[in-house]
């Protein structure tokens, strides 16, 4: 059943900014999730609107809200950022283009959780190819749209394409994409560092 929330045990970065931080939290991200809509085998939520919409039917109430995505939806079906602007309503939005199904996310997060403080992060680097610009230009855009505010996790992670192997074990990445535990620390440690940063100034 999508809209059961079991809280999983695996390792990985908000597991580790947890405790710095001293918040409770909720994870509804999987692997392979992207802000495109996709056509799913098995687990709905690989596509964030399913995430956001299975977090609003179970009536989570947020303080911060964190969105880390965008590696998977790759530089194809961008469309773009006036178009999205365009549509005036969230139903109208293409999900299959990138910068309508990222102005969906912000959107309807800002819509259920206007008090909430939100951040957006670009993608940590992988090993097989540089970071994509338009990709990241598009997380960028709608998030200053939205007021969410950028981590930018492709240059502040510490994690670097040229010490990262493809489909092998490299420094943080244990399969040229995703983060090992070493990994997973970095972004703990940069995620909780700029949400901290933020309700300490």
């Amino acid at each position: 059943d999508c809209l059961t929330y079991t809280e999983g045990n695996r390792s990985n970065w908000p597991a580790f900014a947890k405790a710095p931080l001293a918040l409770t939290y909720k994870n509804y991200a999987r692997r392979g999730a992207r802000y495109k809509d996709q056509a799913i085998v098995g687990d709905v939520r690989k596509s964030l609107s399913a995430q956001i919409n299975m977090a609003l039917a179970n009536g989570e109430t947020a303080d911060i809200v964190v969105v880390s995505a965008g590696a998977n939806d790759g530089s194809a079906s961008l469309g773009n950022y006036d178009t999205a602007m365009a549509k005036t309503t969230l139903v109208s939005l293409d999900r299959s283009l990138l910068y309508e199904a990222i102005r969906w996310t912000m959107w309807k997060i800002r819509t259920n959780y206007p008090n909430a403080v939100c951040f957006a992060a670009t993608p940590i680097h992988r090993a097989s190819a540089e970071p994509i610009s338009d990709l990241n230009t598009a997380i960028i855009k709608m998030a200053n749209r939205y007021n969410f505010i950028v981590i930018d996790a492709t240059n502040k992670s510490g994690i670097v394409r040229d010490f990262e192997i493809a489909g092998a074990q490299g420094r943080y990445l244990y399969d040229g994409l995703h983060p090992g535990t070493s990994g997973q620390q970095l972004m703990a440690d940069l995620y909780a560092s700029e949400i901290a940063h933020y309700y300490n100034h």
